[in-house]
């Protein structure tokens, strides 16, 4: 092979995996719009339980109830986690945040059930918002999640990995 072909190869391989990486940035993008478009139904829902997944990831679990009668649970999503930890804390504190983060600030011990029993009481309300179709698989809580964070990365790393390809291209064909 000559040195241009294999500067060609290179050039479809790497740079088809960042095209492929933009493509899923936009496929996640349109399939979080489309999912949430789709959730046309709102109901009102009970906090009936909590869900803690690691040191900071806790929510409320919803119990509703669809216009048919169905009763479901659905968990409330966060865009993400912000965390501060200060060693010196006794206590630990949560609080949404009108980004759609949850932040935390927590002590050496971080008691998150009870965090949680303080910002979303049992027997709470909590608007549901779902699809008639599949209230089970597509519902959120309170707001929808737009997965920002995974489509900005995923097109982000698509056009380094594309930028990159190129000036790879450049240096083997031109070396």
């Amino acid at each position: 092979m000559t040195q241009e072909q294999i500067a060609l190869l290179e050039l479809c391989i790497v740079g088809g995996l960042g095209l492929l990486l933009v493509l899923a940035g936009i496929l996640v993008a349109i399939a979080t719009k489309s999912r949430n478009s789709r959730c046309t139904c709102a109901s009102v829902g009970k906090v009936v339980d909590y869900y803690c997944k690691g040191e900071m990831r806790v929510g409320p679990i919803v119990e509703f109830e669809t216009w048919e009668g169905a009763t479901y649970r659905a968990r409330k999503k966060f865009e993400g986690y912000k965390s501060t930890v200060f060693p010196s804390l006794d206590e630990s504190e949560i609080r949404e945040g009108e980004d759609g983060y949850l932040h935390t600030r927590r002590g050496a011990v971080g008691r998150w059930r009870e965090c949680a029993e303080a910002l979303w009481p049992i027997g709470s309300d909590q608007t549901v918002y779902y699809d008639p179709a599949s209230p089970q698989k597509r519902n959120y809580v309170g707001r929808p999640a737009t997965n920002k964070f995974v489509t900005v990365f995923f097109i982000l790393a698509g056009v380094g990995v594309a930028a990159l390809s190129v000036a790879l291209f450049f240096v083997i064909a031109n070396g």
